[in-house]
């Protein structure tokens, strides 16, 4: 596993070159360690009845499991500091016990760190949040339809959908960083690595036009 004791844990990416991790372990406290960022909170999307719903986990929860949406996994600590991830949906399942909650993010699809925007993962996480604002926007006035599809779409199928979509506006053979993508082509490119890597290419990806 990927620790770096801040509470979370990610567990280590499938191929080397993914932008991200495919399980997310979060520790919700009852009272600060001190010894680390103490989660005492976590803001996710999940899927409620076909729609989309935000869920705010504290200590103590109810041991339940979660479809979740795509967005960002937003982590609280008790000094209101925070820490963020973005995922393309995926399973979220929560156990309580005594003095902290677990909470484990399973996805198919990496689950990437939200750090700053010169980091790869980020950059990627930025992309593909912008990319659905655009389709949501194209759904407006029939969003309940629009959240509808969200909660259906298979995490994987997502992710190359996105990629593929970020292919067709980027020169990803570019080299120069002055248009400030520079970073993001990176990332792209790491991704295909991984993808064509485990067999499964963007060759049958559809537009995301096409399923959202």
């Amino acid at each position: 596993m990927v620790t770096d004791d801040l509470g979370f844990t990610f567990w280590p990416p499938i191929h080397e070159d993914a932008p991200g991790y495919p399980r997310l372990d979060i520790t919700l406290f009852a009272a600060p360690t001190h010894r680390h960022f103490d989660p005492r909170q976590i803001q996710i999307y999940v899927d409620f009845m076909g729609s989309v719903r935000t869920l705010d986990v504290r200590h103590p929860w109810h041991n339940a499991a979660h479809h979740l949406c795509p967005g960002r996994i937003r982590l609280v600590d008790f000094a209101d500091k925070t820490a963020e991830m973005f995922s393309l949906g995926g399973q979220l399942t929560v156990k309580s016990f005594d003095t902290r909650t677990r909470c484990v993010v399973v996805s198919n699809a990496p689950i990437l760190r939200w750090i700053e925007q010169e980091v790869p993962s980020t950059a990627l996480a930025c992309a593909f949040e912008s990319l659905l604002a655009r389709r949501r926007a194209a759904w407006l006035g029939r969003l309940s339809e629009f959240e509808a599809r969200l909660t259906q779409l298979d995490p994987l199928a997502l992710y190359k959908a996105c990629l593929r979509s970020l292919c067709e506006r980027l020169d990803l053979h570019a080299t120069s960083y002055r248009d400030g993508r520079g970073v993001l082509r990176r990332a792209i490119r790491g991704a295909l690595r991984a993808l064509e890597a485990s067999g499964d290419g963007l060759a049958t990806a559809p537009p995301l036009e096409q399923i959202l």
